[in-house]
């Protein structure tokens, strides 16, 4: 994954993504909760989306994911304190 994002341009960015997307997995692990993170350079902001993850309704599927919340931080802010409590509540 880190590999695949350096190659974009920015590995400051990327890395803060990934590092930070991988630290929430860490901390929440077995809260059927996943997270996506995606960045804007231009902006040096990174979004994160925060999905529950929900018993399947498509048989394709092993589960489904229904998105919680979504928020853009600055890429040197990226997991305030804010974003932390939000994740607690919904977990």
């Amino acid at each position: 994954m880190l590999a695949g994002r350096r190659a974009l341009g920015d590995h400051k960015l990327a890395a803060w993504a990934d590092l930070g997307e991988a630290w929430l997995r860490n901390e929440f692990k077995g809260k059927w909760l996943t997270f996506h993170t995606s960045w804007d350079m231009s902006k040096r902001t990174i979004s994160l989306r925060v999905f529950r993850i929900v018993p399947r309704t498509n048989p394709a599927h092993m589960y489904d994911e229904q998105l919680l919340f979504e928020v853009t931080e600055p890429a040197d802010e990226f997991i305030t304190s804010a974003t932390l409590t939000k994740i607690i509540m919904v977990s």
